[in-house]
């Protein structure tokens, strides 16, 4: 239980750090000051954090920003560094294999 903790604190540490410096290809279409944001092709929606041993998904943890109209939540890569599955946008006519859960059919 505890490494599975320090496992969180160190993976919301380093997602903290990312969000915090200026990206330069990381770009998103702000809709309104009351609405959420829309994820651009290169920020993530989600990270499914995953057990360093098995890699089965312990917990999913939501981007700040939303797919837009047309696409849904893949996985797309794996951050070994910080134990978790990267997901992002993609088009919903792309084959994908890891949807996130709440776009599963």
């Amino acid at each position: 239980m505890l490494e599975i903790m320090m496992r969180l604190a160190v993976t919301l540490c380093i997602l903290a750090v990312v969000y915090t410096l200026p990206l330069s290809t990381a770009l998103y279409i702000k809709r309104s000051p009351d609405q959420n944001t829309v994820c651009s092709r290169s920020t993530p929606c989600g990270w499914g954090v995953y057990d360093v041993h098995s890699r089965l998904v312990q917990f999913y943890m939501k981007g700040p920003c939303y797919c837009p109209n047309g696409t849904r939540c893949v996985r797309t890569t794996d951050a070994l560094l910080i134990y978790s599955f990267v997901y992002h946008c993609r088009p919903l006519s792309r084959p994908a294999e890891h949807v996130w859960p709440e776009y599963e059919e």
